[in-house]
């Protein structure tokens, strides 16, 4: 009673020490047969649909001193399936001492020791037992100790796991209803290529849905009986990953092996891979039942049926206004959420055969005719093919804001606005004087255009330039110092007259070989429905880029009354809930403080991707990184040069400016090489001021390189190329060979 430690506590709890008296409790002790511990949340791989179980011999002080290797079973917390169970050494067991007094340790038989120590049956109970205890600390992962004496299961403590960081992915995808095959191969690179920055849970429930349907709509009426039923999508710290095996069989069944895209086939499958070919009869009957079943997804058919959304939805693709939301029931915006997805769902259906089928296979197709049949020695061809694509919605956009820029520059008083004052302050600047209103006058006309573009990355978290007025800000003072070559309209002429020779030079190559002319019309009409597929590209973005802030507007007022409820601790608190986690909460089902710890938890990770201080594992199985490169390292020359895949021809050199995100386009400067991860519109600005450039990630057709292309600048990809490339060092780009030659260190100071 009157020990140190005792007197501390009671002063401590504000015990009062004259009144208070000591206890003794007497519990019944459990003759455990078999005890150990239970996490309802897997603590190696953060995994939180997974428990895993430690279990042996005799009392739990074995397990919990660390003495023995015990058993270990690893078990579904859905299904309570047992994924995996590992017979422990089990060496020793601590057992009562004979005299009643006390514990001993004792040698374990090797019968014993070779067996499992719980049944199959039994571990499952438990696991259901530890579900159960889960669920009463409403949700939060459990560190458990427990004990089986006969027949009967003991609880005997729970606590939360601690020293781990849960941020309960596996919860994110919990909408798919197509079960997780243990073993699929799932890869990074397809993220890599359309979602570069960090992705919000609630973007991912959205917009992995709206293109899984797709992809089970289209295999169901393509006949790809073996992929109807697959996860396409994984969600994984902050970012997407894609099923790479079902990918293999997609692209399997649709094209022969040499017309087949293997983007997203590892390195390591590609050589067999090409070996395996498809039958001809088998695509063709394939090409006949689309044509037969469903004409609007046919070979021109899907770009008319497309284009019908994109020239006359643009309102319904505009959605509600605020006020109109703030006005509706809880149910009816819940509904208008729905609603809202959906129409992004039916949109994917019109362009899903030309972007994963058709167009893929006519660039493969083209890629082939010139390596069969041309002969000539032009090197760079296929860029120059598909470089130069007037009249795209980007083209517009960049117009638009090129005009803009240019009645800044030819004013004294808006250029002197401008470097008076930054962001919004400029805009409202503007409103004090006569002709700062008519360049407003414009400009509005400008974002009813445009006004849901200019973001960093695709995810509904980024803001548009209709929320951020700092995105033109920016834009203005960069092209302040583009200069008159790098005007569009130069660059456009520029382009397409480097394109019309590359086109004129294949075709006259063609058409002096053997059956010339049917050459030379073949290559024709495949380029030109190349061309056709690139153009689309650039619009249908736009038009989606639409649906996607409608997106963002009717689920930011939920986002507004669970923070008006108190429900969440921030405002932007709902982008790091997925939609089902969202309503649940919205609507009162969800453990508010599980809530928040997911939210907290995820908001990190997210943060920390867009630092570019987390980086994702090309390849993963069963939550662990897999080796499917031939070479999965960047190659060092013996010169000192780092080779990537070249994106956009030319050879440059000059000062390497690192960027890891669009917050910090204001650094770079005229006659920069940009390195960076990725770009989106809302980078366009800084492209008529570089001479370069360096992503990440991507390829061939990624924003970056198709944009650098059209500005005529060298551009190479190279992975990791931020931690690889020092800022303010001199470098050369060859986007002819990829390669990368770092000229001269940044001075210590500088860098």
């Amino acid at each position: 009673m009157w020990t140190a430690r005792a007197t501390a506590y009671r002063h401590r709890g504000g015990f009062d020490h004259v009144t208070s008296h000591i206890a003794v409790i007497i519990q019944q002790m459990v003759a455990a047969e078999v005890s150990g511990v239970m996490f309802t949340a897997n603590p190696m791989s953060s995994r939180t649909d997974e428990i895993v179980i430690n279990a042996s011999w005799g009392l739990g002080e074995g397990i919990v001193s660390g003495i023995l290797t015990p058993d270990q079973y690893v078990v579904a917390l859905e299904t309570l399936d047992i994924k995996q169970q590992t017979v422990g050494d089990k060496e020793v067991q601590v057992i009562r001492a004979p005299n009643g007094i006390g514990t001993i340790t004792s040698t374990v038989p090797h019968s014993l020791r070779e067996a499992l120590s719980l049944s199959a049956p039994k571990a499952m109970a438990l696991a259901e037992l530890g579900r159960e205890v889960m669920t009463f600390y409403e949700g939060f992962p459990q560190d458990i100790e427990w004990a089986l004496a006969g027949d009967q299961l003991y609880l005997l403590q729970s606590r939360p796991i601690t020293g781990v960081e849960f941020t309960w992915d596996e919860d994110v995808d919990a909408w798919h209803t197509a079960p997780e095959d243990e073993n699929t191969v799932w890869t990074h690179i397809w993220c890599e290529q359309f979602l570069t920055g960090g992705i919000t849970p609630l973007f991912s429930s959205l917009r992995a849905w709206e293109c899984e349907v797709n992809w089970t709509y289209f295999a169901k009426l393509y006949g790809f009986d073996e992929i109807t039923n697959v996860r396409w999508f994984k969600y994984r710290r902050a970012t997407w990953y894609f099923n790479a095996d079902a990918e293999k069989i997609w692209q399997k069944l649709m094209w022969p092996a040499a017309l087949r895209d293997l983007t997203n086939i590892p390195p390591a499958w590609q050589a067999d891979y090409a070996r395996d070919e498809t039958s001809l009869i088998d695509v063709a009957r394939m090409w006949i039942r689309l044509h037969v079943m469903e004409p609007k997804h046919g070979l021109y058919g899907w770009f008319h049926n497309t284009y019908a959304w994109i020239d006359g939805k643009i309102e319904e693709a505009n959605g509600p206004s605020d006020e109109q939301l703030r006005r509706l029931s809880d149910a009816a915006l819940k509904r208008q959420c729905d609603k809202s997805s959906q129409m992004v769902a039916d949109f994917f259906e019109t362009l899903w055969p030309g972007f994963s089928w058709i167009a893929p296979g006519a660039l493969g197709l083209l890629n082939v005719l010139l390596t069969k049949w041309y002969d000539g020695s032009s090197p760079n061809l296929f860029q120059d093919l598909i470089a130069g694509l007037p009249d795209t919605a980007l083209v517009t956009e960049t117009n638009d804001l090129w005009k803009l820029a240019d009645i800044i520059t030819h004013s004294k008083r808006l250029s002197a606005c401008l470097n008076e004052h930054r962001d919004a302050e400029f805009f409202a600047a503007l409103k004090e004087f006569e002709e700062g209103r008519a360049f407003l006058t414009k400009y509005a006309a400008f974002l009813t255009a445009h006004s849901h573009r200019g973001h960093q990355d695709r995810d509904i978290y980024y803001k548009r330039r209709v929320e951020d007025p700092q995105i033109d800000y920016l834009a203005f003072r960069a092209l302040q110092n583009a200069g008159e070559a790098n005007r569009p309209e130069n660059l456009e002429a520029r382009l397409l007259a480097r394109r019309k020779a590359a086109t004129d030079e294949v075709m006259q190559n063609l058409s002096a070989q053997p059956l010339g002319g049917v050459k030379a019309e073949i290559f024709k009409m495949v380029l030109n429905y190349i061309l056709r597929f690139l153009k689309f590209r650039d619009d249908e973005r736009h038009f989606l880029d639409r649906m996607t802030l409608q997106k963002k507007h009717v689920f930011s007022e939920i986002g507004r009354r669970v923070h008006q409820r108190g429900l969440v601790a921030n405002l932007d608190d709902f982008f790091f809930l997925a939609k089902h986690e969202l309503y649940a909460l919205f609507d009162g089902h969800a453990s508010q403080a599980l809530c928040r710890a997911k939210i907290e938890a995820r908001r990190r990770v997210f943060e920390r991707r867009n630092a570019r201080l987390e980086h994702a594992p090309t390849y993963l199985q069963a939550g662990m990184t897999l080796n499917l490169d031939n070479n999965s390292d960047q190659i060092t020359l013996v010169d000192g040069a780092l080779r990537g895949v070249g994106t956009s021809r030319g050879e440059v050199t000059g000062r390497a400016r690192v960027v890891r995100s669009m917050k910090e386009i204001g650094r770079v400067e005229k006659d920069d090489i940009l390195i960076c991860n990725s770009t989106d519109p809302g980078w366009m600005p800084v492209f008529p001021l570089i001479k370069g450039l360096v992503l990440e990630t991507g390829g061939m057709l990624a924003h970056g390189a198709c944009l650098s292309r059209e500005y005529g600048l060298p551009a190479v990809q190279l992975r990791n190329a931020i931690q690889l490339i020092a800022d303010g060092s001199v470098i050369t780009v060859n986007g002819d060979s990829g390669e990368i030659i770092i000229v001269e260190e940044p001075e210590k100071e500088a860098a």
